[in-house]
């Protein structure tokens, strides 16, 4: 038992004065550890991220069922309409399709802009910031995917058509939307303060209803209750009627 511990006692001293008689070697090893620590560590946080963000951007908990575009409807309405049996939510609010010019082949993005009068009384496809704020007075929240179409970043002037011609916005946030993924769409998706949209647009009343309902296998009942709703209501006051499929 003694021979074992001075043994042991003997190889602790030769490792100690090894590590610090080669000071440089072990500098080194110690650096290839932490760095192979920190690779590793940095994919796995990489990767939990990239999960969460593919997890939110396909996650349609939130995403309507049926979709109205009409000419304008009555922002107060919805609590009115949301009592129509089967409806769980009513999204009133304003939507405006156009075309965002990029420095790549063709040279246009089509673009599909929402505003809201009430940033924190999203309903249906939520979005959050990821980086910046809300938009002003000439500002634009462009989603995060909208990069795969074309690059894009906060403190970016993009151009965009109007009926006034093009139109410049900043980029004052990037955000991650419940539900969409514009990199597989296609189409780009930018967030505005109503009355910011309503200045390039000349829109001038929300004109978008995205209903989401409790069971899916009555939302074709569901609509046509709801529409006889409307029609009892005198609004909306409607020019196209678009029915979103089934999520």
């Amino acid at each position: 038992m003694k021979r074992s511990l001075f043994s042991l006692r003997a190889l602790t001293r030769k490792s100690i004065s090894d590590v610090t008689r080669r000071k440089g070697r072990t500098l080194l090893v110690v650096l290839g550890i932490l760095i192979g620590v920190l690779g590793l560590t940095a994919i796995n946080v990489t990767s939990d991220a990239l999960r969460s963000a593919s997890a939110y951007s396909n996650d349609h908990s939130t995403s309507p069922n049926i979709s109205f575009l009409v000419e304008k409807v009555d922002p107060s309405l919805a609590s009115t309409l949301e009592a129509v049996p089967n409806v769980q939510t009513v999204q009133i609010d304003t939507v405006y399709n156009t075309r965002w010019h990029v420095p790549v082949a063709p040279g246009r993005v089509n673009l599909f802009i929402t505003s809201y009068s009430d940033f924190e009384a999203i309903k249906s496809n939520p979005f959050q910031l990821t980086s910046g704020r809300l938009p002003g007075p000439g500002e634009i929240v462009m989603e995060s995917n909208d990069r795969a179409l074309s690059s894009v970043a906060v403190g970016d002037m993009v151009t965009i058509d109007t009926q006034h011609g093009p139109e410049q916005l900043r980029v004052v946030g990037l955000a991650r939307t419940k539900g969409q993924t514009p990199s597989f769409s296609g189409i780009a998706i930018g967030y505005m303060s109503a009355d910011a949209l309503q200045q390039i647009s000349g829109i001038t009343a929300p004109n978008d209803i995205e209903v989401k309902v409790f069971d899916k296998n009555m939302v074709n009942a569901t609509r046509k209750r709801w529409l006889v709703s409307c029609m009892r209501m005198g609004s909306p006051s409607s020019t196209h009627l678009s029915y979103r499929s089934l999520i």
